[in-house]
């Protein structure tokens, strides 16, 4: 993992950002999707552990130990159970899908479902915003910067639960625009804010150490 990081400093260094976002971007930004879905999967369980929920609850849990073993598997499984579900059962199901569907290639299956649920009025607020935290982690390779910055504007404020990723995703475009000036600012705040994960902070830490050189 150092390498990554020196041949980051060195591109830094070599003014090559263009390069350096070509190569690095998207690992820069993944998400600890199996840990973000596990914390909203115990939430989740917390306030639905009764009769049918709970049995959708363990069923989400076996579709996901498969897709361990087998993507495609768990793929099909989830699927069965969107369809047998609704809300926000329904909606963990395709999320935990459609990230499978994006490590098997589909990338642009995948952004058109977390979009999909994004737009979903039966869903809670915080599977919607998760859904497009990561159709615009998907598409930040393809889609232009504005266009994705628009989309997060919501994610990034106070009161928002994906707030610290969606500032990461923003510092990273604002690095992909070439303003690496905004792109330190966000990366120090994040440094800096108690309440962000550990290891999103320690990336953070990194990345405004390396802009600031």
């Amino acid at each position: 993992m150092s390498d990554i990081f020196r041949e980051v400093e060195d591109a830094l260094k070599e003014d090559r950002a263009k390069a350096l976002w070509k190569k690095y971007g998207t690992w820069l930004i993944t998400l600890a999707i199996v840990i973000v879905l596990a914390v909203g999967g115990f939430v989740w369980w917390q306030n639905y552990s009764r009769g049918q929920v709970a049995q959708q609850g363990a069923d989400l849990v076996v579709a996901l130990t498969l897709a361990q073993q087998d993507e495609q598997a768990g793929i099909d499984a989830l699927a069965i159970l969107a369809q047998e579900s609704s809300g926000d059962v329904s909606a963990l199901a395709r999320i935990n899908s459609a990230s499978l569907m994006a490590n098997t290639g589909d990338v642009e299956g995948a952004v058109l479902l977390f979009r999909t649920i994004a737009g979903e009025g039966g869903v809670s607020p915080v599977w919607r915003d998760l859904a497009l935290l990561l159709a615009a982690q998907h598409s930040v390779d393809t889609a232009p910067p504005e266009e994705i910055l628009s989309e997060l504007e919501a994610l990034t404020q106070d009161s928002n639960a994906w707030r610290h990723s969606a500032r990461e995703l923003t510092a990273l475009l604002a690095m992909r625009q070439g303003d690496d000036a905004e792109a330190l600012r966000i990366y120090e705040a994040l440094r800096d804010d108690d309440t962000a994960p550990e290891g999103l902070r320690n990336r953070a830490t990194a990345m405004a150490a390396l802009l600031a050189e």
